[in-house]
């Protein structure tokens, strides 16, 4: 057996280090060689040089993309697949009910791994905990081979090791394995098609010597996902699971724990990034300190019993594999850091595929029919919590887009009810249609248990599209996208409805008559309804939270000077067209007018193109009409701001507010003048032409305050000759930098040519974002004599270069001929400009050598904006 051993750690060894097409081959074949005893042994080390944990990045589920190495992808793909070798080995471990392996509690969400620490254990790891002997406290969860690889598999994507060393800015690279690989096992173990989970896994049943927990009354094997009072009916007669002979056998309640683990580790794991403390969303300045709270005691519909007393399960037959956690490990909690890309985009395909999974229900009286049932209303508190989070924290650029569709997506099921025409688009878009379907009636109870994520979130985007240039096509599309979806015919009827039977909550009535002739179906839906949503105030915002109505009239007076802002924004992107119009028109009437421009180092063209341009005033135009559609608002009353004056806007604003029966509109949260962000300093009305003119005045004031060869790559240079000198030159420099200092500083012939040669030392200057505190602090640092070679990365410098060759072939010269005279002539003027610089130039600065920075630093500078 020893033998047997050692051989497959020998030949696992080697296996994991071939390359990844053989690598794959070579571990399938092993895992059929070889019997469960000794296949048992080798998960753990497998996982952690699949996933990488803490000093690897593992075998690339994140780094290989389908559209640039599309065989890595298909291998790596293809071995991890639910019918692929690595379940294969999980199913066939399986078969040994007492081989567990531990997971350490450090890798567990912040607000799960509270709850063990505290004995507050949810239901889902009541019979996973894994004590210490001697000291009682929670160490690590056991778990059978499925659900150790679905927990690394989940971790995988908030790794906070992974999240600091991986670059998340490529936007054109985002089709990698794993978010395909997340999007198989929902599917494959999310069925919404009707079909059964396969392979079929057999009951696998912990123990009952390993669960021990006083407080815990239901069924070891019952699913955690359901109120105790279903598991207690259905797992009392198992003849009930099965009175449709057309389920299959996987059907019933003891075999629906593979989709349970999957969806209930994946909502923990990659939701976290809610379960901070979100009081802060009600203040102007968000902190940068969070600190876990409990989350709603409903959760997955299982109330969470306090687990004070803990009993070790000492059975010698169990198999623990514990994986040690690196010396580090107490250090790496989840960081308060914003979800990647990649996250934003798995979590959006979540949302998508439990609204397809929730629609699928058949009706029958299965496990699977009752998980469809409960997985919306028990993700709801996490889900709403990852999008407050995140919305409020998301930085002020286009990337913002991602975040805002996967709210659009949640808070739209009605899209998601079709699994079998998922994937078809109509010609003209994905989201041509959404303004002409209606909202049918069915869904108003999804619109009641949800109204706080159509409702609260809306009111918080509001401040961040006030403080966006709509102007810009990206966030201009990005408003439409909203005003569109609130828009659809029903929609923002039922949401009044909702919020009309919750006067109380708010204080204040609502302004709409409309709702107020309600039906008794209606009056007696909104008693439940408003028992709801209160319950739903009180669990996801707290006790201390002032719900403020959606078509309240605060919120309709803040609404309206949003509507003064896109009516600027609208004029303004107008200016904006016509400038583009008459800058491509001069451009095009003359070649040399081109030729220039080619030349030239500054570019008067404009970042975006007229059609870009163009449709900003469409999406705007439409913005405000779909806005003042969905509140009900005259657009007539709406100033005309090319005359008028921001005073008589506030004079329009004031009799729209007593239109709706409040004091004043500037009531209420950010409302001071963030209604006219063209507004500038030394006047009180001005034109947003004259404002746009101003900040472009003022624009060539600003400067860059960073190191020179650090600056981000421009449109009129080359960037792989800018990133290879760059690498050229910071090798030189860090080898060379205490000589470099020397030569500057020298009186002689030589330091004036090291002078003309060496760029001067300077003051930078730059915001510390690694900084805990509110804001980041303004550090400066000082740059020695160095070496730069940037200025060769010009298109300006290579069209000279090039023409300069030209003209020595022309006369007969060769290529080396050339750059021999070139640099014949760069050394004497260089020569002759040290010999002068007694007489005629300026006094060089003096460098202290000790209070250089070392190299080290200098070789450490970020340069992350190439």
């Amino acid at each position: 057996m020893a033998t047997s051993g050692d051989s497959l750690s020998v030949r696992l060894n080697n296996a994991l280090n071939l390359p990844l097409q053989y690598r794959c081959d070579e571990l399938a074949n092993i895992f059929e060689e070889f019997g469960n005893k000794e296949l048992q042994m080798i998960l753990p080390q497998l996982l952690e040089s699949l996933f990488g944990l803490t000093d690897q990045m593992g075998w690339g589920l994140r780094t290989i993309y389908h559209n640039m190495q599309p065989c890595e992808f298909d291998i790596l793909f293809r071995f991890l697949h639910p019918h692929g070798a690595m379940f294969r080995l999980c199913y066939k471990l399986l078969t040994d009910f007492y081989a567990k392996y531990e997971f350490p509690l450090t890798y567990l969400p912040g607000k799960v791994r509270k709850q063990i620490e505290d004995g507050m254990v949810p239901p889902f790891y009541s019979n996973k905990v894994q004590l210490d002997p001697q000291t009682r406290v929670p160490i690590s969860l056991t778990l059978n081979s499925f659900e150790f690889y679905i927990f690394h598999f989940a971790y995988h994507l908030v790794n906070p090791w992974l999240q600091r060393v991986m670059d998340h800015g490529s936007w054109s690279l985002w089709e990698t394995v794993y978010k395909h690989l997340a999007e198989e096992y929902l599917v494959h173990f999310l069925p919404s098609d009707g079909s059964s989970v396969l392979p079929y896994a057999g009951c696998y049943i912990y123990p009952k010597s390993s669960v021990s927990f006083q407080a815990v009354s239901r069924p070891a094997r019952s699913p955690t996902l359901f109120r105790q009072s279903v598991v207690l009916k259905q797992g009392s007669t198992s003849s009930s699971l099965h009175s449709s002979p057309s389920l299959p056998q996987q059907s019933s309640l003891v075999e629906i724990w593979r989709s349970e683990s999957v969806i209930q580790v994946f909502i923990d794991f990659w939701l976290s990034y809610g379960e901070r403390d979100m009081s802060y969303l009600g203040t102007a300045t968000p902190s940068r300190h969070y600190y876990p709270t409990v989350a709603s005691s409903s959760y997955f519909h299982s109330q969470v019993q306090p687990q004070p007393n803990f009993a070790l399960c000492q059975c010698p037959c169990y198999l623990h594999i514990q994986m040690q956690p690196q010396p580090n490990m107490a250090l790496r909690h989840y960081p308060d850091l914003l979800p990647s890309v990649e996250h934003i985009r798995v979590v959006r395909n979540l949302v998508k595929h439990l609204h397809y999974f929730a629609n699928s229900i058949i009706g029958d009286l299965s496990a699977m029919d009752e998980l469809k049932r409960i997985i919306l209303p028990s993700s709801q508190a996490k889900l709403y919590g990852f999008m407050r989070h995140t919305i409020h924290h998301w930085p002020l650029d286009s990337s913002f887009r991602l975040i805002l569709e996967t709210w659009l997506s949640y808070i739209q099921p009605w899209r998601y009810t079709d699994w079998q025409h998922r994937n078809m688009r109509s010609p003209t878009g994905r989201d041509n249609d959404e303004h002409t379907r209606t909202v049918d009636r069915q869904w108003i109870n999804f619109i009641a248990e949800n109204v706080l994520s159509y409702t609260v979130i809306f009111r918080q985007l509001l401040p961040r599209f006030k403080r966006l240039d709509l102007t810009t096509p990206k966030n201009a599309h990005m408003l439409f996208r909203v005003t569109k979806v609130f828009s659809q015919p029903n929609l923002n009827t039922m949401i009044k409805e909702v919020e009309h039977c919750l006067d109380g909550v708010s204080g204040a009535h609502l302004s709409n008559d409309s709702v107020s002739s309600s039906s008794p179906e209606t009056s007696h839906q909104g008693h439940k309804w408003s028992a709801l949503v209160r319950q739903q105030v009180l669990e996801l915002e707290g006790p201390g939270y002032q719900y403020k109505p959606l078509f309240g009239s605060e919120t309709v007076s803040q609404v309206f000077q949003f509507m003064l802002l896109i009516q600027r924004a609208i004029e303004t992107a107008h200016n904006l067209q016509l400038h583009l119009e008459t800058v491509l028109r001069n451009r095009s009437s003359s070649f040399f007018a081109s030729l220039k421009n080619f030349f030239s180092s500054q570019s008067d063209s404009d970042e975006y193109s007229l059609e870009e341009r163009r449709k900003v005033s469409a999406y705007l135009g439409t913005c405000l009409c779909y806005v003042s559609n969905i509140f009900e608002i005259d657009s007539a009353r709406l100033p005309n701001v090319s005359s008028a004056n921001d005073h008589d806007a506030f004079n329009s604003c004031n009799t729209l507010s007593s239109r709706h029966g409040t004091s004043g509109l500037l009531e209420g949260e950010n409302t001071s003048m963030e209604a006219s962000p063209f507004r500038s300093l030394g006047s009180t009305s001005v034109s947003p032409l004259l404002a746009s003119r101003d900040w472009k005045e003022r624009r060539k004031c600003i400067k860059y305050e960073g190191d020179p060869d650090l600056q981000p790559i421009k449109s009129t240079e080359n960037a792989f000759l800018v990133r290879l000198l760059h690498q050229i030159t910071s090798k030189l420099n860090e080898m060379y930098t205490l000589e470099m200092c020397h030569l500057y500083e020298q009186r002689g012939l030589l330091g004036c040519i090291a002078r003309q040669l060496l760029c001067p030392p300077m003051i930078t200057r730059a915001y510390d974002k690694n900084s805990t505190s509110e804001y980041a602090p303004r550090v400066e640092m000082v740059l020695p004599p160095r070496l730069s070679l940037r200025s060769f990365a010009s298109h300006r410098t290579i069209a000279y270069l090039l023409v300069g060759m030209g003209l020595a072939w022309v006369f007969g010269y060769g290529p080396a001929a050339f750059i021999f005279i070139l640099l014949f002539l760069c050394l004497f003027c260089m020569l002759l400009k040290a010999v002068l610089e007694p007489w005629f130039g300026s006094t060089h600065r003096s460098v202290t050598v000790d209070a250089l920075p070392s190299p080290i630093n200098q070789s450490d500078m970020s340069f992350s904006e190439f």
